[in-house]
């Protein structure tokens, strides 16, 4: 069926006066109804941690993906934990999967 397209919008709100405020809006690419993942790289060091450095740390996972493949998944050889840039989910017998609570922890 006929997925509308979505749309970000990014905001800065401050009290401040001092500076200028841009909005960025743009449509998003349309959304496939399914991807190929593979499992690639270990999970992050600091997963409750917003960190900067991921960004950096990431880049080599993302170059180990084989062509044509849309998403990595994190793993420790024996779970699997979270997307590269998504969060992950299995539907199995009509059942969605996701990791348990303070998986990350």
């Amino acid at each position: 069926g006929y997925i509308p397209p979505l749309m970000v919008t990014t905001l800065l709100l401050s009290n401040s006066t001092d500076f200028d405020t841009w909005v960025h809006v743009r449509y998003m690419p349309t959304a496939k109804l399914a991807v190929t993942a593979q499992v690639v790289g270990k999970p992050r060091n600091m997963p409750l941690v917003k960190n900067s450095a991921w960004i950096l740390q990431r880049i080599p996972i993302e170059k180990s993906k084989e062509a044509g493949v849309d998403e990595a998944i994190l793993s420790d050889g024996d779970n699997l934990y979270e997307g590269l840039t998504s969060n992950f989910f299995v539907v199995r017998k009509g059942v969605v999967e996701t990791a348990p609570y303070g998986v990350l922890e």
